[in-house]
């Protein structure tokens, strides 16, 4: 769930600062850029299958029950190990939580992304950091795809599976994870090591905790 946060330090540092409004960070989780809902988007609603109306919804209402205790929290978000890319001089930086069973940021990757890498990343006004905020309650291969992308990174490509995960959504058992490491052209045998070990899972629930 993407988040701006203006930086008072250099993204390198793996410190990003910021007001942050708890409410919308806690919607977007699974929803891309708030910014991004337009009234196009929300006429075309009643057309999503009932799961990905009721993923919103649910965190709709716990964006609601959190804005009852809290409306405003000051925080800092330590990201210097999760992949990023942009200019380490950037002045913004922009951290964005997903999950790849969530169709909203499945939708966010393949319309929001696109003018955010071209207008700000690619520009050098931006530094995107990637972090997973898979929710296991309803998404149950979700957090495995979280960890597959991170053996993907240990090779240098988890950005070529991060985008292939979102696009191959409904194949994200584990037992479709080294058909996607071979399209990517891993070293099949030590991606299915990685995942097998759970080498990443930590790191995984590390984001979680940052997420809440």
């Amino acid at each position: 769930m993407p988040a701006n946060c203006n930086n008072t330090k250099r993204p390198r540092r793996g410190l990003v600062f910021g007001s942050i409004v708890f409410g919308l960070v806690m919607l977007t989780g699974a929803a891309g850029l708030v910014v991004a809902e337009t009234p196009g988007d929300r006429a075309a609603e009643p057309t999503r299958d009932r799961s990905s109306s009721d993923d919103l919804e649910e965190l709709r209402k716990i964006a609601a029950r959190t804005r009852a205790s809290v409306t405003k929290v000051t925080t800092e978000i330590r990201i210097d190990s999760n992949p990023s890319k942009g200019s380490e001089h950037a002045k913004l930086a922009l951290v964005a939580f997903s999950d790849y069973q969530c169709p909203h940021c499945k939708r966010y990757l393949a319309e929001t992304m696109p003018s955010i890498e071209k207008n700000y990343i690619a520009t050098g006004k931006l530094r995107y950091y990637s972090c997973d905020f898979p929710m296991e309650a309803k998404h149950s291969q979700a957090f495995k795809a979280a960890e597959a992308a991170r053996c993907a990174a240990a090779q240098g490509k988890y950005w070529e599976m991060h985008e292939l995960l979102f696009i191959k959504q409904r194949a994200l058992h584990p037992e479709f994870m080294s058909a996607h490491a071979g399209k990517l052209g891993l070293d099949g045998t030590a991606f299915e090591q990685c995942l097998a070990s759970n080498s990443y899972a930590q790191a995984v629930r590390d984001d979680i905790a940052r997420a809440l």
